[in-house]
């Protein structure tokens, strides 16, 4: 994005609280895995060999209603390789004027005032653990 565009962007954001790429963002065959994942994860098959966190939904749940699966990407390798693609990261880093993106908690209480979208270890393991070990 040119400079004006990431300005305008950014306001958007600020003024919106959420940001709508226009272009694409994510590769189509890395979308589409995810999306084969996610059927799998429904029909109750984790390639990662560990179910998502609980919820009120469960495998067998009728496949045309909405349902809402807590943390599906630590079930599924490709749903991992959706949510945490580096394309994702840098826009969100760049339409928030972020300086980094952390994929772990830091080893101490001092957080010079980077704070995760998330601060809780016990909903979002990946943030602050390893992510390496689901990608196996």
């Amino acid at each position: 994005m040119i400079a004006e565009e990431v300005a305008a962007a950014r306001e958007r954001y600020r003024r919106d609280g959420f940001f709508l790429c226009p272009e694409p963002l994510i590769p189509a065959e890395t979308l589409g895995q995810a999306v084969a994942g996610m059927d799998r994860v429904r029909a109750g098959e984790y390639d990662t060999g560990r179910p998502p966190r609980p919820s009120s939904w469960s495998p067998g749940d009728d496949p045309n209603a909405l349902c809402k699966i807590e943390m599906p990407q630590i079930a599924s390798h490709a749903i991992m390789q959706l949510v945490s693609h580096p394309a994702l990261g840098a826009k969100a880093a760049e339409i928030t004027a972020a300086r980094r993106t952390e994929n772990s908690r830091p080893n101490d209480d001092a957080r010079d005032g980077l704070t995760s979208f998330i601060d809780d270890p016990s909903y979002c393991p990946v943030i602050f653990g390893d992510a390496s070990l689901l990608m196996r």
